[in-house]
């Protein structure tokens, strides 16, 4: 999760607080007022209350004093709803001034209430408002809890208001977990309910919830498109504390695009917006993303004057999160200052906050920026240590089952298109079948006018004549209807394919994760360093080995089923693979192998540039993998009738004769010389965009002498 979206979960998650209450207005609040004097027993226990809730957000004296009345009034007539909304209501006040004990205190009292009374409604309402408690605590697994308990008394009674708040709240778990796929699952489902019910301002929140996600993923045309349409309905209904979010998001989203003009004017409006309705949380986030791009252009006086207003808006909220980001923030000033010891001293208290609330995004942050810290001192050892650190966190982070849940997620997606799809054509031929018979039908009859009626004959021969050429065009039709469903038996036989790589593949590294896992964590104490060592060495060449397979996977998912657009360009060959070269020089440090780039400097090609740097990138890597220490690889290029032809050689263990024939079409692996893992699908993909860029491939290999791969691609 990048750090300046990061900060807007907590921010979105106070705004979906303030449910409902900005759409009712100061005239509902009268109203209700003038029904009060007239009301009795229940029903103005009902009307204190509501009174409560719809002031909370403008007047704390106000709502408190509905409150207790209610509370006392309820209590007097031994109105057990009333002594719950009253408690729930008293809750709320204590919790929007961050008085948790109290609020969670209040909220239990409401909660046992409900339960003895048997209120789903009730019980609904004050389980997401518990949740509040420990959102804010930074308690999430215990959120969740408590909103899964929500759902669970209110989609029985269709209370659709309170299962929307609580989708919405898991969303921003699964949002501050870094579970992208799953948080815009859930901001989804509750926008659908939240426009089945018409409500204008909950849309507003959604909206802007989805937009951060967007901006998460780098879709930031996504994230501008619903970030406007917020804004748009939140203009329309003079909504400024959604106008003051949508405004904010609008600055990260263009910050992120590195328009910083766009975002500093976006970023100052948000400001104008929530200081005219005081709101203080989103103050606080967005002073620190105006301190972003200050920060960002270099101006770091500014950048640490708004880094310092946001700071002790978080320290009033007592907001870990907001806490430790915005101290890694100013210790990023300091250290681009030079001044090493203060920005040393903010960096640890952040990680020390993110350490201890197990924040992993800050703490990744903090890693990078200390490494940042060490390489202005001249430090290489300890930035590198951390910048180790802070790659392992991010790997986490963005982790495999996330990855996996958005390909499975795709593939089912796709497979049920392409069911509903085979479903329809066999109706149709149904229609058409239908149809045929009719038309026999027809004929028949028009054979018995014929001996009966002679003269009707020059007709009738017309008519067969039509209904011939009908059947005709049916059976092409049909035709073309088996050919079709052929394609989707194939697409389907592809996907079934796809599927049980992944199984295949993805079993056995994990198998050995979980393993190895379990015996550093049961014999942490007594393994020898070096057994230590060996087993990290082992999980880090799984990590490597899975992205590999999962970068593959997707790519020939992709390419299988069409998705991957071939755009040819001219572009020379020598700039593309030197960046290969530069890419892999690490890997290839590690075993002291040398790689020469001999490509011609001048050759232009023309094809897709990433499909042709994907091959290098492949085919360089498994050059590495199967070369011995000390070993050499070169990349050289030569003219072949309109073509050039790349030559990848390296002097490697090199390929047994039985293995060459099915080399690019296979997914039997073999370990490298350091036990390298590889997932199998690499040639087979390079074979592919070769093919597909009109070009050929092929590999010539003795054992033990070494293994040179080839292709052809067009010359300019």
């Amino acid at each position: 999760m990048n750090t300046r979206t990061g900060n807007y979960i907590i921010k979105v998650f106070f705004l979906f607080f303030f449910f409902k209450i900005v759409t009712i207005g100061q005239t509902d609040i009268t109203s209700l007022e003038n029904k009060l004097r007239l009301a009795r027993n229940s029903e103005k226990v009902d009307i204190l209350n509501e009174l409560a809730y719809l002031n909370n957000r403008s007047s704390y004296k106000h709502s408190l004093e509905y409150s207790k009345q209610a509370l006392n009034l309820a209590t007097k007539i031994n109105y057990l709803k009333g002594q719950s909304d009253a408690y729930r209501n008293i809750g709320l006040c204590n919790y929007l001034f961050n008085n948790l004990r109290e609020a969670e205190a209040n909220f239990n009292k409401s909660l046992k209430i409900s339960s003895a009374n048997k209120d789903s409604a009730g019980l609904a309402k004050t389980l997401n408002d518990i949740g509040l408690i420990y959102w804010r605590k930074n308690e999430f697994t215990d959120a969740f809890k408590y909103y899964l308990r929500s759902i669970e008394y209110s989609t029985p009674i269709e209370l659709d208001v309170e299962t929307a708040k609580s989708l919405n709240y898991l969303g921003l778990i699964y949002w501050k977990w870094s579970e992208y796929a799953l948080a815009l699952d859930f901001f989804t489902r509750s926008l659908k309910i939240k426009e089945r019910l018409n409500n204008s301002f909950e849309i507003v929140v959604s909206l802007n919830n989805i937009a951060n996600i967007y901006n998460e993923l780098g879709n930031y045309i996504l994230a501008l498109q619903n970030a406007n349409r917020a804004l748009n309905i939140a203009q329309k209904m003079n909504d400024k504390y959604g106008i003051g979010r949508a405004l904010n998001i609008l600055g990260v989203t263009y910050f992120k695009l590195g328009e910083f003009e766009k975002a500093k004017e976006s970023q100052l409006k948000s400001i104008e917006v929530k200081e005219s309705v005081g709101d203080i949380s989103g103050l606080g986030f967005s002073y620190s993303d105006l301190g972003n791009i200050y920060l960002e252009t270099n101006k770091f006086d500014k950048a640490l004057e708004y880094f310092k207003k946001s700071l002790s808006y978080r320290e009033k909220l007592n907001d870990h999160y907001g806490i430790a980001t915005i101290m890694n923030a100013i210790g990023k000033v300091y250290t681009r200052t030079g001044d090493f010891v203060t920005s040393n001293n903010f960096l640890t208290q952040s990680l020390d906050i993110a350490s201890r609330e197990n924040l992993k995004e800050v703490v990744k942050n903090n890693y990078l920026s200390f490494s940042e810290l060490y390489e202005k001192q001249g430090n290489n050892t300890k930035a590198l240590n951390f910048y180790k650190l802070y790659s392992a966190t991010k790997d986490s982070i963005f982790n495999m089952d996330n990855i996996k849940r958005i390909a499975q997620l795709q593939v089912r997606n796709e497979f049920e298109e392409k069911e509903k799809e085979i479903q329809f054509l066999k109706k149709e031929r149904q229609i058409q079948t239908l149809e045929v018979e009719r038309q026999k039908s027809q004929i028949a009859i028009l054979i018995i006018v014929l001996i009966v009626v002679a003269l009707i004959i020059l007709s009738i021969i017309f008519r067969i004549r039509y209904i011939n050429k009908t059947n005709k065009l049916l059976e092409e039709k049909n035709k073309e209807i088996q050919l079709r469903e052929k394609e989707l038996i194939e697409a389907n036989t592809t996907k079934d394919k796809f599927i049980s790589i992944i199984a295949h593949d993805l079993r056995s590294p994990f198998t050995g994760l979980l393993g190895m896992s379990q015996i550093l964590i049961d014999g942490y104490e007594f393994l020898p360093k070096e057994k230590v060592r060996f087993f990290l060495k082992e999980f880090r060449a799984s990590i490597v080995y899975l992205l590999d397979l999962i970068e593959n996977l997707l790519n020939w998912a992709r390419l299988q089923s069409g998705r991957i657009e071939f755009t040819p360009e001219n572009f020379k060959l020598y700039d593309e693979t030197q960046k290969i070269v530069n890419l892999l020089s690490a890997n290839a440090s590690v075993k002291n192998i040398n790689i020469v780039n001999k490509i011609e400097k001048d050759i232009q090609v023309s094809a897709d540039k990433n499909m042709i740097t994907s091959v290098l990138q492949n085919v360089t890597a498994n050059a590495i993998k199967f070369t011995k220490p000390e070993g050499n690889i070169k990349i050289s290029s030569l003219f072949d009738d309109g073509f050039v032809k790349v030559i990848i050689s390296d002097d490697g263990v090199g390929i047994q004769p039985e293995r060459l024939n099915s080399i690019f079409s296979s997914n039997i692996t073999s370990s490298g010389t350091d036990n390298e893992k590889g997932s199998g699908l690499g040639l087979a993909l390079c074979k592919d965009f070769v093919e597909r860029n009109g070009g050929k491939i092929w590999i010539e290999s003795e054992p033990d002498k070494g293994t040179t791969i080839s292709f052809t691609i067009k010359k300019v």
